[in-house]
Protein backbone atom coordinates (compact mmCIF):
# COMPACT_ATOMS: atom_id res chain seq x y z
CA UNK A 1 0.00 0.00 0.00
CA UNK A 2 1.08 3.05 -0.99
CA UNK A 3 2.68 5.30 2.45
CA UNK A 4 2.00 8.75 0.58
CA UNK A 5 -1.11 8.99 -1.26
CA UNK A 6 -1.27 11.04 -3.85
CA UNK A 7 -3.89 14.22 -3.66
CA UNK A 8 -3.99 16.98 -6.69
CA UNK A 9 -4.29 20.33 -5.07
CA UNK A 10 -7.50 22.74 -4.80
CA UNK A 11 -6.43 25.60 -5.35
CA UNK A 12 -3.46 27.99 -6.74
CA UNK A 13 -2.10 28.75 -3.83
CA UNK A 14 -1.28 25.14 -2.90
CA UNK A 15 1.55 22.72 -4.31
CA UNK A 16 0.19 21.21 -7.60
CA UNK A 17 0.09 18.15 -6.06
CA UNK A 18 1.04 16.21 -2.63
CA UNK A 19 2.30 12.45 -2.19
CA UNK A 20 3.23 9.94 -4.54
CA UNK A 21 1.21 9.83 -8.14
CA UNK A 22 0.15 6.42 -10.16
CA UNK A 23 1.70 6.37 -14.08
CA UNK A 24 -2.48 6.90 -14.50
CA UNK A 25 -2.17 9.75 -12.05
CA UNK A 26 0.63 11.46 -13.14
CA UNK A 27 0.04 11.16 -16.65
CA UNK A 28 -3.50 12.98 -16.03
CA UNK A 29 -1.70 16.24 -13.25
CA UNK A 30 0.88 17.13 -16.16
CA UNK A 31 -2.03 17.44 -18.60
CA UNK A 32 -2.55 20.95 -19.68
CA UNK A 33 -4.86 22.58 -21.99
CA UNK A 34 -3.73 23.83 -24.85
CA UNK A 35 -5.65 26.28 -27.11
CA UNK A 36 -3.61 25.79 -30.05
CA UNK A 37 -4.20 22.11 -29.76
CA UNK A 38 -7.94 22.60 -28.32
CA UNK A 39 -7.22 19.71 -26.08
CA UNK A 40 -5.85 18.83 -22.90
CA UNK A 41 -2.56 17.61 -23.92
CA UNK A 42 0.71 16.25 -22.46
CA UNK A 43 4.55 17.23 -23.07
CA UNK A 44 5.04 13.51 -23.46
CA UNK A 45 8.44 13.08 -25.26
CA UNK A 46 10.34 14.76 -21.97
CA UNK A 47 7.52 13.34 -19.27
CA UNK A 48 7.54 10.01 -20.25
CA UNK A 49 10.92 9.09 -18.53
CA UNK A 50 9.34 9.14 -15.28
CA UNK A 51 6.44 6.52 -15.54
CA UNK A 52 9.09 3.58 -15.11
CA UNK A 53 10.48 4.80 -12.08
CA UNK A 54 6.65 5.70 -10.73
CA UNK A 55 5.44 2.31 -11.89
CA UNK A 56 8.51 0.51 -9.99
CA UNK A 57 8.09 2.30 -6.93
CA UNK A 58 4.52 1.57 -6.97
CA UNK A 59 4.85 -2.53 -7.79
CA UNK A 60 7.31 -2.50 -5.09
CA UNK A 61 5.18 -0.24 -2.46
CA UNK A 62 2.24 -2.56 -2.97
CA UNK A 63 3.47 -6.00 -2.95
CA UNK A 64 2.55 -7.80 -0.57
CA UNK A 65 4.87 -8.72 2.13
CA UNK A 66 4.10 -10.54 5.52
CA UNK A 67 6.08 -9.22 8.58
CA UNK A 68 6.56 -11.11 11.77
CA UNK A 69 6.21 -9.09 14.62
CA UNK A 70 9.87 -10.05 16.30
CA UNK A 71 11.76 -8.39 12.85
CA UNK A 72 11.82 -4.97 13.47
CA UNK A 73 14.65 -4.89 11.01
CA UNK A 74 12.81 -6.36 8.04
CA UNK A 75 10.86 -3.85 8.31
CA UNK A 76 13.05 -1.24 7.95
CA UNK A 77 15.06 -2.94 5.68
CA UNK A 78 11.66 -2.95 3.18
CA UNK A 79 11.42 0.97 4.27
CA UNK A 80 15.14 1.60 3.19
CA UNK A 81 14.36 -0.16 -0.23
CA UNK A 82 11.27 1.78 -0.83
CA UNK A 83 13.59 4.93 -0.17
CA UNK A 84 16.17 3.51 -2.89
CA UNK A 85 12.87 3.59 -5.44
CA UNK A 86 12.35 7.03 -4.40
CA UNK A 87 15.69 7.87 -5.12
CA UNK A 88 15.32 6.81 -8.38
CA UNK A 89 12.01 8.86 -9.30
CA UNK A 90 14.10 12.11 -8.05
CA UNK A 91 17.09 11.45 -10.30
CA UNK A 92 14.66 10.94 -13.23
CA UNK A 93 13.49 14.30 -11.84
CA UNK A 94 16.77 15.48 -11.56
CA UNK A 95 17.19 14.36 -14.83
CA UNK A 96 14.77 16.43 -16.68
CA UNK A 97 15.12 19.59 -14.77
CA UNK A 98 18.58 19.30 -16.25
CA UNK A 99 17.55 18.42 -20.09
CA UNK A 100 17.03 20.36 -23.20
CA UNK A 101 13.86 18.96 -23.35
CA UNK A 102 12.86 21.26 -20.08
CA UNK A 103 13.91 24.21 -22.28
CA UNK A 104 10.77 26.41 -23.45
CA UNK A 105 8.00 28.68 -22.17
CA UNK A 106 4.97 27.13 -23.45
CA UNK A 107 2.09 26.79 -21.72
CA UNK A 108 2.60 22.73 -21.47
CA UNK A 109 6.17 23.02 -21.25
CA UNK A 110 5.50 25.00 -17.88
CA UNK A 111 3.27 22.82 -16.46
CA UNK A 112 5.30 20.11 -17.15
CA UNK A 113 7.96 21.69 -15.25
CA UNK A 114 6.18 22.36 -12.45
CA UNK A 115 4.83 19.46 -11.91
CA UNK A 116 8.47 17.79 -12.21
CA UNK A 117 9.53 20.08 -9.07
CA UNK A 118 6.54 19.25 -7.24
CA UNK A 119 7.23 15.46 -7.27
CA UNK A 120 11.13 16.16 -6.75
CA UNK A 121 10.15 17.74 -3.64
CA UNK A 122 7.85 15.02 -2.31
CA UNK A 123 9.74 12.14 -3.53
CA UNK A 124 13.27 13.84 -1.56
CA UNK A 125 10.78 14.59 1.58
CA UNK A 126 9.63 11.24 1.47
CA UNK A 127 12.96 9.14 0.88
CA UNK A 128 14.40 11.30 3.84
CA UNK A 129 12.02 10.45 5.97
CA UNK A 130 11.82 6.68 5.04
CA UNK A 131 16.00 6.18 5.11
CA UNK A 132 17.81 4.52 7.98
CA UNK A 133 20.83 6.80 7.49
CA UNK A 134 19.87 9.44 4.97
CA UNK A 135 23.18 11.01 5.10
CA UNK A 136 25.13 7.91 4.20
CA UNK A 137 22.32 6.68 1.86
CA UNK A 138 22.96 9.70 -0.32
CA UNK A 139 19.45 10.50 -0.09
CA UNK A 140 20.30 14.28 0.86
CA UNK A 141 21.69 17.23 -0.89
CA UNK A 142 24.84 16.71 -2.25
CA UNK A 143 23.67 13.37 -3.53
CA UNK A 144 20.58 14.78 -5.34
CA UNK A 145 22.67 17.61 -6.58
CA UNK A 146 20.40 19.59 -5.05
CA UNK A 147 21.54 23.05 -6.16
CA UNK A 148 19.64 22.57 -8.86
CA UNK A 149 16.58 21.22 -7.19
CA UNK A 150 17.06 24.50 -4.92
CA UNK A 151 16.98 26.57 -7.99
CA UNK A 152 13.58 24.67 -9.33
CA UNK A 153 11.85 25.05 -5.55
CA UNK A 154 13.18 28.65 -5.77
CA UNK A 155 11.28 29.09 -9.42
CA UNK A 156 8.36 27.27 -7.52
CA UNK A 157 8.28 29.24 -5.11
CA UNK A 158 8.45 32.67 -6.52
CA UNK A 159 5.75 31.67 -9.71
CA UNK A 160 3.59 30.73 -6.69
CA UNK A 161 4.21 34.23 -5.12
CA UNK A 162 3.71 35.98 -8.34
CA UNK A 163 0.41 34.64 -8.50
CA UNK A 164 -0.83 35.33 -5.38
CA UNK A 165 -0.18 39.30 -5.75
CA UNK A 166 -2.24 38.81 -8.67
CA UNK A 167 -4.86 37.35 -6.53
CA UNK A 168 -3.73 40.67 -4.13
CA UNK A 169 -4.37 43.09 -6.73
CA UNK A 170 -0.76 44.31 -6.15
CA UNK A 171 -0.44 43.06 -10.08
CA UNK A 172 -2.30 42.59 -12.61
CA UNK A 173 -5.76 44.47 -13.94
CA UNK A 174 -6.92 46.64 -10.88
CA UNK A 175 -10.20 47.52 -12.58
CA UNK A 176 -9.32 51.04 -13.01
CA UNK A 177 -7.69 51.07 -9.91
CA UNK A 178 -10.47 50.97 -7.73
CA UNK A 179 -9.73 48.17 -5.94
CA UNK A 180 -7.33 48.28 -2.94
CA UNK A 181 -4.35 45.45 -2.12
CA UNK A 182 -4.04 44.85 1.43
CA UNK A 183 -1.98 46.80 2.80
CA UNK A 184 2.28 46.05 2.62
CA UNK A 185 2.62 45.28 6.33
CA UNK A 186 0.24 42.45 5.80
CA UNK A 187 1.22 40.56 2.31
CA UNK A 188 3.35 38.07 4.22
CA UNK A 189 0.03 37.30 6.30
CA UNK A 190 -1.52 35.81 2.89
CA UNK A 191 1.09 33.14 2.62
CA UNK A 192 2.79 34.42 -0.09
CA UNK A 193 4.17 31.62 -2.19
CA UNK A 194 3.02 29.38 0.17
CA UNK A 195 5.69 30.73 2.91
CA UNK A 196 3.11 31.09 5.61
CA UNK A 197 0.88 28.39 5.52
CA UNK A 198 -1.09 29.58 8.99
CA UNK A 199 -1.17 32.81 7.89
CA UNK A 200 -0.12 33.51 10.89
CA UNK A 201 -0.36 38.10 11.88
CA UNK A 202 1.60 39.51 8.90
CA UNK A 203 2.57 42.57 10.57
CA UNK A 204 4.25 40.71 13.32
CA UNK A 205 6.12 38.07 10.97
CA UNK A 206 7.40 41.10 9.30
CA UNK A 207 8.66 42.51 12.30
CA UNK A 208 10.75 39.17 13.64
CA UNK A 209 11.78 38.50 9.59
CA UNK A 210 13.48 41.81 9.89
CA UNK A 211 15.25 41.73 13.10
CA UNK A 212 16.82 37.71 12.06
CA UNK A 213 18.60 39.81 9.48
CA UNK A 214 17.96 36.32 6.81
CA UNK A 215 17.45 38.02 3.38
CA UNK A 216 14.90 35.44 2.28
CA UNK A 217 11.63 35.14 3.79
CA UNK A 218 11.14 31.78 2.49
CA UNK A 219 14.58 29.98 4.47
CA UNK A 220 13.70 32.51 7.89
CA UNK A 221 10.17 30.82 7.68
CA UNK A 222 11.23 27.22 7.28
CA UNK A 223 14.08 27.38 10.12
CA UNK A 224 11.81 29.28 13.00
CA UNK A 225 8.62 27.84 11.60
CA UNK A 226 7.84 26.20 15.48
CA UNK A 227 8.68 29.67 17.34
CA UNK A 228 6.62 31.37 14.79
CA UNK A 229 3.30 29.15 15.32
CA UNK A 230 4.00 29.28 18.74
CA UNK A 231 4.63 32.58 19.11
CA UNK A 232 2.32 34.39 17.04
CA UNK A 233 -1.41 34.77 16.26
CA UNK A 234 -2.96 32.65 13.49
CA UNK A 235 -5.58 34.75 11.32
CA UNK A 236 -8.36 33.07 10.05
CA UNK A 237 -8.93 33.45 6.42
CA UNK A 238 -12.00 32.03 5.02
CA UNK A 239 -12.22 29.67 2.37
CA UNK A 240 -14.16 30.52 -1.41
CA UNK A 241 -16.69 28.30 -0.78
CA UNK A 242 -17.51 29.18 2.40
CA UNK A 243 -17.97 33.13 2.41
CA UNK A 244 -21.03 33.01 1.47
CA UNK A 245 -21.77 32.60 5.28
CA UNK A 246 -20.59 36.24 5.36
CA UNK A 247 -22.67 37.55 2.23
CA UNK A 248 -25.50 40.60 2.48
CA UNK A 249 -28.60 40.26 0.86
CA UNK A 250 -30.41 43.65 -0.01
CA UNK A 251 -33.93 44.32 0.47
CA UNK A 252 -36.06 47.38 -0.10
CA UNK A 253 -32.99 48.96 1.41
CA UNK A 254 -31.89 47.01 4.42
CA UNK A 255 -29.62 44.44 5.03
CA UNK A 256 -30.18 40.45 5.75
CA UNK A 257 -27.92 37.77 6.20
CA UNK A 258 -27.71 34.93 3.38
CA UNK A 259 -29.95 32.49 4.24
CA UNK A 260 -28.23 29.26 2.28
CA UNK A 261 -25.29 28.74 -0.48
CA UNK A 262 -27.53 27.65 -3.13
CA UNK A 263 -30.23 30.98 -2.91
CA UNK A 264 -30.02 34.53 -2.35
CA UNK A 265 -32.91 33.98 0.28
CA UNK A 266 -32.42 36.41 3.24
CA UNK A 267 -31.87 35.26 6.58
CA UNK A 268 -32.39 37.82 9.87
CA UNK A 269 -31.99 41.36 9.18
CA UNK A 270 -28.28 42.51 9.81
CA UNK A 271 -27.94 43.77 13.49
CA UNK A 272 -24.71 44.91 15.05
CA UNK A 273 -22.61 47.35 16.34
CA UNK A 274 -18.64 48.41 14.62
CA UNK A 275 -18.47 45.09 12.66
CA UNK A 276 -16.12 44.44 10.22
CA UNK A 277 -17.27 45.29 6.75
CA UNK A 278 -16.13 44.29 3.54
CA UNK A 279 -17.12 44.50 -0.12
CA UNK A 280 -15.05 42.16 -2.12
CA UNK A 281 -13.80 42.78 -5.85
CA UNK A 282 -16.83 41.12 -6.81
CA UNK A 283 -19.13 43.78 -5.52
CA UNK A 284 -19.98 41.31 -2.32
CA UNK A 285 -21.03 43.08 0.61
CA UNK A 286 -19.44 41.21 3.57
CA UNK A 287 -20.18 41.32 7.21
CA UNK A 288 -18.45 39.53 10.31
CA UNK A 289 -20.22 36.62 11.78
CA UNK A 290 -20.62 36.84 15.74
CA UNK A 291 -18.77 33.40 16.58
CA UNK A 292 -16.18 32.27 18.37
CA UNK A 293 -12.83 31.78 16.93
CA UNK A 294 -10.55 28.77 18.76
CA UNK A 295 -7.20 30.13 18.29
CA UNK A 296 -7.20 32.23 15.56
CA UNK A 297 -7.88 36.24 15.22
CA UNK A 298 -10.21 37.84 12.74
CA UNK A 299 -9.27 40.55 10.43
CA UNK A 300 -10.63 42.97 7.29
CA UNK A 301 -8.47 40.19 5.35
CA UNK A 302 -10.54 37.25 6.53
CA UNK A 303 -13.52 37.72 4.26
CA UNK A 304 -11.87 38.11 1.30
CA UNK A 305 -8.57 35.72 1.92
CA UNK A 306 -6.23 39.10 1.67
CA UNK A 307 -7.56 39.57 -1.89
CA UNK A 308 -8.37 42.91 -3.01
CA UNK A 309 -11.32 44.76 -1.96
CA UNK A 310 -13.90 47.68 -2.89
CA UNK A 311 -14.29 49.17 0.86
CA UNK A 312 -13.33 47.96 4.41
CA UNK A 313 -14.52 49.58 7.22
CA UNK A 314 -17.15 49.11 10.20
CA UNK A 315 -20.36 48.87 9.85
CA UNK A 316 -23.73 49.61 12.50
CA UNK A 317 -26.74 48.30 11.46
CA UNK A 318 -30.70 48.42 13.41
CA UNK A 319 -33.04 45.98 12.02
CA UNK A 320 -31.85 45.82 9.07
CA UNK A 321 -31.08 49.58 8.54
CA UNK A 322 -27.36 51.28 8.60
CA UNK A 323 -27.21 53.31 10.90
CA UNK A 324 -23.26 54.38 11.11
CA UNK A 325 -20.10 53.75 8.22
CA UNK A 326 -16.54 54.15 8.87
CA UNK A 327 -13.54 53.20 6.74
CA UNK A 328 -11.65 52.08 9.77
CA UNK A 329 -8.97 49.40 8.39
CA UNK A 330 -5.50 48.96 9.36
CA UNK A 331 -5.36 45.74 6.50
CA UNK A 332 -6.24 47.51 4.04
CA UNK A 333 -6.31 51.80 4.55
CA UNK A 334 -9.43 52.48 2.22
CA UNK A 335 -8.66 56.17 1.16
CA UNK A 336 -11.96 58.33 0.02
CA UNK A 337 -11.78 56.69 -3.55
CA UNK A 338 -12.92 53.25 -2.44
CA UNK A 339 -15.12 55.04 0.02
CA UNK A 340 -16.95 56.61 -2.94
CA UNK A 341 -16.56 53.35 -4.07
CA UNK A 342 -18.23 51.26 -0.91
CA UNK A 343 -21.18 53.95 -1.21
CA UNK A 344 -21.91 53.32 -4.96
CA UNK A 345 -22.59 49.36 -4.01
CA UNK A 346 -24.50 50.28 -1.15
CA UNK A 347 -26.97 52.77 -2.99
CA UNK A 348 -26.90 50.85 -5.74
CA UNK A 349 -28.82 48.21 -3.57
CA UNK A 350 -31.39 50.68 -2.69
CA UNK A 351 -29.41 51.88 0.86
CA UNK A 352 -30.66 55.20 2.01
CA UNK A 353 -27.68 56.91 2.98
CA UNK A 354 -28.96 60.51 3.52
CA UNK A 355 -29.19 60.20 7.32
CA UNK A 356 -26.05 57.53 7.83
CA UNK A 357 -23.35 59.30 9.32
CA UNK A 358 -19.66 58.30 7.68
CA UNK A 359 -16.80 58.66 10.26
CA UNK A 360 -13.54 58.93 7.75
CA UNK A 361 -10.04 57.66 8.99
CA UNK A 362 -7.97 60.14 7.21
CA UNK A 363 -4.88 58.70 8.89
CA UNK A 364 -3.08 59.46 12.37
CA UNK A 365 -2.41 62.31 14.36
CA UNK A 366 0.73 62.57 16.75
CA UNK A 367 -1.28 63.76 19.69
CA UNK A 368 2.85 64.35 22.56
CA UNK A 369 4.18 61.14 22.43
CA UNK A 370 1.27 59.10 21.20
CA UNK A 371 -0.44 58.90 17.35
CA UNK A 372 -4.39 58.90 17.63
CA UNK A 373 -6.69 57.89 14.49
CA UNK A 374 -7.45 61.16 12.79
CA UNK A 375 -11.17 60.79 12.07
CA UNK A 376 -13.83 63.43 10.60
CA UNK A 377 -17.14 63.25 10.84
CA UNK A 378 -19.32 63.34 7.78
CA UNK A 379 -22.84 64.32 8.33
CA UNK A 380 -24.22 61.90 5.67
CA UNK A 381 -22.70 59.43 3.73
CA UNK A 382 -24.87 60.46 0.63
CA UNK A 383 -22.31 64.00 0.49
CA UNK A 384 -19.29 61.80 -0.30
CA UNK A 385 -21.32 60.69 -3.44
CA UNK A 386 -22.39 64.08 -4.16
CA UNK A 387 -19.23 65.67 -3.68
CA UNK A 388 -17.66 62.89 -5.70
CA UNK A 389 -15.17 62.47 -2.80
CA UNK A 390 -13.74 65.97 -2.96
CA UNK A 391 -13.02 65.75 1.33
CA UNK A 392 -11.17 69.41 1.01
CA UNK A 393 -14.49 70.47 -0.26
CA UNK A 394 -16.63 68.88 2.51
CA UNK A 395 -14.42 70.29 5.18
CA UNK A 396 -14.92 73.81 3.68
CA UNK A 397 -18.91 73.83 3.29
CA UNK A 398 -18.81 72.49 6.88
CA UNK A 399 -19.62 69.01 5.57
CA UNK A 400 -17.48 67.26 7.26
CA UNK A 401 -15.41 67.96 10.70
CA UNK A 402 -12.63 66.67 12.53
CA UNK A 403 -13.20 64.07 15.67
CA UNK A 404 -10.37 66.29 16.99
CA UNK A 405 -11.65 70.11 17.80
CA UNK A 406 -8.07 71.73 17.47
CA UNK A 407 -8.25 70.59 13.85
CA UNK A 408 -11.21 72.35 12.79
CA UNK A 409 -9.57 76.10 13.91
Amino acid sequence: MNPFPFRQGTSKKSQVFTGIPTVQQWTQVTKTRSWALARASRFSAGLQPLDLPLKEYHAFAEAPIDFEEEAPAAKQRFKDLLAVKLLGICVACQDYLGSSVNKGQSKVKKHGHYCVVTLLMEATKYATELATKPKETGLLVSALQMQTFGKARARLNWKMMREDFRQLGVLGNNSGGALKALDSHYWLEANLGGSNPKNLQGASVRDKWAASGEESFFIFAKKRAQELERDLSHVKYIEKGDRWRFHIVFHKGKLYRRKEKATLERGEPLGCTGKLFIIDSQGYCMVMLPEKLEGQIFHHSSMPGGEAVLFAGAIDATNGKVTLIDNGSGHYKPKMEQCVEGMKVLQENGVDLKNVPFNFLAGMVKMGEAELPNFAIIDSAQEILDSHGDFARMLQTGKAKWALPHLNK
